[in-house]
């Protein structure tokens, strides 16, 4: 599993798991230059699970203001409103 995916399934403890061993996936981007923490912007907000994983992603260095080049330039900040 990935940071992509294990964001997709908002599994906070196994990306917590993932960016003690490897930090620099907090800021690492997809295919489409998205990060996970963009992925997570896209989650129910309603769901406690998002809100925790974006935490997790935050506090191990995820950059807020990524710009995703393929998708015009968005940033997570953009996604969540």
């Amino acid at each position: 599993m990935d940071v992509f995916l294990a964001t997709a399934l908002l599994r906070a403890g196994d990306i917590g798991d993932m960016l003690r061993r490897a930090p620099a996936q907090a800021r690492a981007v997809d295919a489409r230059g998205l990060t996970a923490l963009h992925w997570v912007t896209r989650a129910d907000p309603n769901d406690g699970r998002a809100v925790e994983v974006a935490l997790v992603l935050l506090d191990t260095g995820a950059d807020v203001a990524a710009a995703a080049p393929a998708q015009e330039g968005m940033r997570p900040l953009h996604c969540a409103a």
